[in-house]
């Protein structure tokens, strides 16, 4: 237990209620899950350039998952460093049902991924599923035109997806082409 401190103070991270463990010069984490398995983050790289748009929206993206099944285990947004809201992130099937949602506050956080937990939600092979968080009408604001964000290969993305407003599930998604917003991802665990 000594060296796991002594690697976290190395490392100068910090969390709070409900957030992962963030080394701020790594997109990654060190969050374990309930079950007790290091999480996964699904997006490795992301380059957060685009158009700043105002809500309400849900904006997120469709994606497939690949041949293995996985739980995710935590729902994450991208924080500006400059965002003051609350979102809540949502993790539906293609139909719009919700799987499992989590509520993030970025106030005060540092710009990268902000993740929240959620109880484990398994997810089959070879099946479409879709993330979003929602965006109020003023406050915070989400990237829109943002490249397709690099992913593990649990998953791919298809489309950015979008709903106006802000509706409760089932939501009836929108599917756009390759560009859009991305910055709602999840991390996961292989059962």
């Amino acid at each position: 237990m000594r060296w796991l401190f002594l690697f976290l103070s190395a490392m100068q991270v910090s969390a709070g209620p409900g957030m992962t463990l963030k080394d701020p010069s790594f997109l990654g984490t060190l969050q374990k899950s309930s079950s007790g398995t290091a999480s996964t983050p699904w997006i490795t790289s992301f380059t957060p350039t685009g158009t700043l748009q105002n809500g309400p929206y849900i904006a997120g993206c469709r994606f497939f998952t690949a041949g293995t099944g996985f739980h995710v285990t935590q729902l994450g947004i991208w924080c500006y460093g400059t965002n003051s809201q609350s979102h809540t992130i949502y993790l539906t099937d293609a139909s719009g049902n919700s799987l499992g949602s989590c509520t993030v506050n970025l106030s005060g956080q540092a710009t990268g991924w902000v993740y929240g937990s959620i109880t484990p939600v398994a997810l089959s092979p070879s099946t479409s599923y879709v993330i979003g968080a929602t965006y109020a009408s003023s406050g915070d604001q989400f990237l829109y035109l943002v490249a397709v964000p690099t992913v593990t290969s649990i998953a791919s993305i298809n489309y950015y997806a979008y709903v106006s407003g802000n509706p409760s599930p089932p939501f009836s998604w929108t599917f756009g082409a390759s560009s859009g917003d991305y910055g709602a991802t999840f991390q996961y665990t292989i059962p």
